[in-house]
């Protein structure tokens, strides 16, 4: 409520990446977020991370579908 996240994903269409699932992971959640190579440099496109010993590269279309959310407007 402080920091009005609701209202700033509705207006970008990212609503229902603020809905978890009944089932998660969080560490491996946490690992994936915490290890994602370049995070000031990124373009925004491909997002790259090691976890638990692995490489997990996604492009940003594939996160918005799996989230289910809109793929454009601004870039925050």
């Amino acid at each position: 409520m402080v920091y009005c996240i609701l209202k700033a994903f509705t207006q970008l269409g990212w609503t229902p990446m603020l809905i978890l699932p009944t089932h998660y992971y969080p560490n491996m959640v946490r690992e994936f977020y915490a290890n994602i190579v370049n995070k000031a440099s990124h373009s925004g496109e491909l997002v790259d991370s090691w976890v638990y010993g692995t490489w997990i590269y996604m492009i940003r279309d594939l996160i918005a579908c799996i989230f289910g959310c809109n793929n454009t407007g601004l870039v925050v």
